[in-house]
């Protein structure tokens, strides 16, 4: 594949997300601002870092390896080791106490490039525990540190919306790097259903009639109360149990999938009751999509 191709691509894909309308917008603008770059030839000004708040299986894996592969096939930006994006949760570490999570992620940045050589990619780190704690020094030692790496782009991410900590952060990391907002909304249930239709049941020459994307909607909906809801991992488990369901019934013929046939699955179901029985969003991690995955290095391409 030529490198238009790869770079079309890449983009598509993003495009094809669910949800996440904002980091699209984001992407559209980063399109534009590369290729300005290379029409002007801007070679000193660089992409921001990024802020994004996210709901708890949300997309910021999805987003942070979609956006690496972009930036990787479109040689917008340098990278070296053996991945090309990770994430990293800092610690909150209180004032007194030794700050020990910078050597940590120094560490992870060594795994991440291998053997004698200096990460160079995009990097996720969630930082919900330090939301109150901007101001403190270690805090600010981080982000001086930061700031003073070359070679990556950085993803800050948070689950907390409250606004005036928002702030407080937004204030606290713009005094040391230059920084773009970036809300990523939950996709919506209907979103979920075209996810499963077009993933899932159209691949397998299926096709889900109007009432049952609409009994599918109200499931996935009543699921995502569910403390454990792990988004695209979690639908996708429900799209492999319908399938199986569909193609164990003796006498299957019709690629016409009903509402009928999926009231094993309707969100007064047995199936739905176990999944919700423990209500809440707090354990729930990641809504990486199978079709994003971490983005290595291909050859010697360092």
């Amino acid at each position: 594949m030529n490198k238009e191709k790869e770079i079309k691509q890449a983009y598509s894909s993003i495009m094809a997300l669910k949800g996440m309308d904002d980091f699209k917008s984001m992407i559209k603008r980063l399109q534009v601002f590369l290729c300005n770059k290379q029409k002007y030839n801007l070679g000193d000004i660089s992409m921001p870092c990024y802020l994004m708040t996210v709901n708890r299986g949300g997309g910021i894996t999805t987003m942070i390896n979609a956006l690496a592969k972009y930036l990787y096939v479109a040689d917008a930006f340098e990278f070296c080791g053996i991945e090309k994006a990770f994430e990293f949760k800092l610690g909150y570490i209180p004032p007194d106490a030794y700050f020990s999570e910078l050597m940590r992620l120094d560490n992870t940045f060594v795994e991440a490039a291998g053997y004698n050589r200096h990460f160079k990619g995009v990097v996720g780190i969630n930082i919900d525990e330090w939301l109150g704690h901007t101001s403190e020094a270690h805090f600010t030692k981080f982000l001086e540190t930061l700031a003073a790496s070359t070679g990556l782009l950085t993803v800050f991410y948070i689950y907390n919306r409250k606004k005036e900590e928002l702030k407080a952060l937004e204030s606290a990391i713009s005094l040391r790097l230059r920084l773009e907002y970036v809300p990523l909304r939950f996709p919506r249930g209907e979103e979920l259903v075209d996810y499963i239709d077009i993933g899932f049941m159209q691949t397998k020459g299926l096709y889900l009639s109007k009432e049952a994307k609409t009994l599918l909607c109200g499931t996935i909906n009543e699921i995502a109360k569910g403390k454990h809801f792990n988004g695209f991992k979690t639908i996708s488990t429900l799209a492999d149990d319908i399938l199986y369901h569909i193609f164990s019934q003796i006498g299957f013929k019709s690629n016409d999938v009903s509402a009928e046939i999926l009231q094993g699955f309707s969100k007064e179901s047995e199936y739905v009751r176990r999944l919700v029985s423990q209500k809440g969003s707090k354990k729930a991690i990641g809504f990486t999509s199978p079709q994003s995955k971490p983005v290595h290095a291909e050859g010697d391409r360092q």
